[in-house]
């Protein structure tokens, strides 16, 4: 299988060089764009937690401001209502659907990167989506199948760290029409004991 990257723009600022109140205010207003290689995600949000993690996590991904077409538009808001102030919550709306409910108000980010995941693996159909670290080493994509909890991030980072390049830890993506492995880079999320 061969691999199709994305190129780095050099001249573009990188969300670590956005100062804070910049990244804040661009998600409360029109949001700020993602790329993922396979695709875009345009990310609103008032919560005031998911800026600096944004910035932190995503500190070597340009800082887009939305121009045009993304292929989902999420919005992580507070819970309304009388639930929404007994018990503070958020929502994860992918492109106006609700689809978990009520989520856990003080873990923004990985709410917004399992959203994330989900909207990319129901949206996406034209692709082949294996559960799969996928690397490229040498030109030659690898992918690292394998049961949830088996190790497939961990052994994901390790390689990136030992300089394979990391496409994804979550998803192989493989484009059927031409047999290209497309890369997700979005950060590796290691569990605790890793």
């Amino acid at each position: 299988m061969s691999l199709e990257g994305s190129a780095v723009v050099p001249d573009l600022l990188r969300f670590k060089e956005t100062p804070l109140p910049t990244v804040a205010a661009a998600l409360a207003g029109d949001g700020l764009v993602l790329d993922l290689g396979a695709m875009t995600v345009r990310v609103r949000s008032a919560i005031a937690e998911l800026a600096p993690a944004l910035r932190t996590v995503y500190g070597e991904f340009p800082f887009l401001e939305p121009t045009g077409f993304t292929d989902v538009e999420v919005e992580l808001v507070r819970s309304p209502g009388l639930r929404g102030m007994l018990r503070p919550s958020l929502r994860y709306l992918s492109d106006g659907m609700d689809p978990f409910g009520a989520q856990a108000l003080d873990m923004p980010l990985p709410q917004l990167e399992w959203g994330m995941n989900w909207s990319f693996a129901s949206l996406f159909n034209q692709y082949l989506l294996l559960h799969a670290g996928t690397l490229e080493i040498d030109g030659h994509g690898l992918l690292l199948i394998g049961e949830p909890g088996s190790g497939k991030s961990t052994l994901t980072a390790a390689l990136a760290l030992a300089g394979a390049r990391a496409l994804s830890d979550e998803f192989g993506v493989l484009r059927p029409a031409d047999g290209k492995l497309l890369p997700i880079p979005k950060p590796v999320a290691l569990k605790n004991r890793s």
